[in-house]
């Protein structure tokens, strides 16, 4: 649900003005519901792009993901991903990794990550995301460890 109503408004007085968006406009609506956290209207602007004759660059794409990612969609993100008309750049493979290791979704960090690596062996980025991921599952692995010992003392 779109929670801003000075975008709605926004929005009407373009309409109304018959303001014609192009490319720009949209990444700055794009960010714009990211910093907000608008999630439902980031959405409804990007699909809104080809109502406006606009079709989505690779830049509104890795913004997509960014919004999503942050918002803790992570499936729709990877679907979104999947869905591109585009070959998937590092800009889309570092937000999604970025998402995937503040949310600790090891699953899908690890599904991404080697072809982050290989696309971008410089970016250092991809390999915070990688100790970070190892730190994850070591927590996990520790955690786990602590229920074993607890169920070995108690049937004692």
């Amino acid at each position: 649900m779109r929670s801003s109503n000075s975008s709605t408004q926004g929005r009407v007085q373009m309409q109304r003005e018959k303001f014609k968006p192009n490319n720009i406009t949209f990444l700055g609506l794009r960010s714009a519901c990211n910093h907000c956290g608008l999630v439902e209207e980031g959405k409804f602007w990007f699909r809104k792009m080809e109502y406006f004759g606009l079709i989505p660059q690779i830049e509104h794409y890795g913004g997509m993901v960014d919004l999503l990612g942050r918002a803790v969609c992570s499936e729709e993100a990877e679907k979104l991903i999947k869905s591109m008309a585009y070959d998937v750049h590092g800009l889309i493979f570092s937000s999604f990794l970025f998402a995937c290791g503040y949310y600790e979704d090891v699953t899908r960090a690890n599904k991404i990550l080697e072809p982050a690596i290989k696309l971008e062996p410089w970016n250092a980025g991809n390999y915070v995301m990688h100790v970070d991921k190892l730190v994850c599952e070591k927590k996990k692995v520790e955690k786990c460890r602590q229920y074993e010992k607890f169920d070995v003392e108690e049937s004692s």
